[in-house]
């Protein structure tokens, strides 16, 4: 069985979410992320009430160090959100060349022995012993070489719900 279609950025970012998300669950540090934006997050509203009240309660002397040190937190909360979106916007495309090896069109062939999966005039096997797990989801077949690495091949790849499911079921079956 094989299927043959053209890969979009947008089909990378969502399967990167899901498999970063499979990883963080799938680990003791899944907490990381949110601890240190919560961390984050506390600590420059504590140093913005800190100058704040010494501010109220010193206002009279002028204390320009304060007024600074104010500016300069909530500068950088700016430039953190501006950055981020910046990044988003304008990085991200630049990943993929619109001609280029990614965005060129993936061919996965379901094999005895292997799975092969051509992109453009590359061609990569993997014998099925690898193949730690096979995962569908609403948009995706998930096919996990470890914890971290995963070839994935989106629902718009196949023609109907049906083909999704046999191709998904193809790929089951070859799995211990």
């Amino acid at each position: 069985m094989e299927i043959e279609y053209k890969q979009r950025i947008s089909d990378y970012w969502n399967a990167y979410r899901h498999i970063s998300k499979r990883l963080n669950a799938s680990t003791r540090w899944r907490y990381l992320a949110t601890f240190s934006s919560v961390a984050f997050g506390l600590l420059v509203t504590l140093g913005v009430i800190f100058i704040g009240k010494h501010y109220e309660k010193y206002q009279y002397l002028e204390s320009e160090e304060l007024n600074y040190g104010l500016m300069f937190v909530l500068v950088s909360i700016v430039v953190l959100f501006i950055g981020l979106a910046t990044y988003n916007k304008k990085i991200r495309p630049l990943i993929f060349e619109e001609d280029g090896l990614y965005l060129s069109t993936q061919k996965f062939k379901i094999s005895d022995d292997c799975l092969t999966q051509f992109m453009g005039d590359n061609e990569h096997k993997y014998q099925w012993k690898y193949v730690q797990d096979i995962e569908k989801t609403n948009e995706y077949i998930f096919i996990f070489l470890d914890r971290a690495t995963a070839l994935y091949i989106p629902r718009h790849a196949l023609k109907s719900d049906e083909e999704y499911a046999l191709f998904y079921e193809a790929l089951k079956s070859h799995v211990v």
